[in-house]
């Protein structure tokens, strides 16, 4: 075990050293889209970053795991090491690419959860969903809506008993008003 946590990409990089090099890298507002946490969003800055995710062990081990395979681009774990924290997994040592990944503030989130696994969609799929969810904004609703309002205006009015205000005041204070 001490060979392979030696051998490990995270072994030996701080905490406070890899939020650094993250956002000397993308930014801010990159992992605050990415990541989707409150301390990258809300004023954000290395320190009070760094006692945030010192503290909190979901939003670490998301850091951590965003930072091996988008950043470092070491190949995804197996479903077997996903249940394990980005630290205890063991990774194969040849990145990639030895290149960062370059991300743009419209890429879809990242996720590292031990049940849904990173999600890395194709360019091709993302746009296909955004173009479904522009061009198709149920027509068939609309329509109902609006036969359903020029029906009820067809319709007879709603005859409705209104009680003397005195009565309906007494119970409700606000009767009046909503009148």
């Amino acid at each position: 075990m001490k060979n392979e946590q030696q051998n490990h990409p995270l072994h030996g990089v701080g905490l406070k050293n890899l939020l650094t090099e993250l956002v000397e890298h993308y930014g801010w507002e990159i992992l605050a889209e990415q990541l989707n946490v409150n301390c990258f969003k809300l004023n954000p800055s290395i320190n009070s970053s760094h006692k945030f995710l010192h503290k909190t062990t979901w939003a670490r081990e998301k850091l951590e795991a965003f930072y091996l395979y988008k950043f470092k681009q070491f190949p995804l774990p197996d479903d077997e090491q996903h249940s394990f924290s980005p630290r205890n997994r063991s990774v194969d040592s040849t990145p990639l690419s030895e290149l960062p990944a370059e991300i743009e503030l419209d890429a879809p989130e990242f996720f590292d959860d031990p049940i849904t696994g990173p999600v890395f969609p194709s360019k091709k799929a993302v746009q296909a969903t955004r173009s479904q969810t522009k061009a198709s904004p149920n027509i068939e609703s609309r329509q109902s809506k609006s036969s359903s309002e020029n029906n009820a205006g067809d319709a007879a009015p709603d005859k409705t008993v209104s009680k003397p205000a005195s009565q309906s005041s007494e119970r409700d204070p606000w009767a009046k008003w909503r009148e």
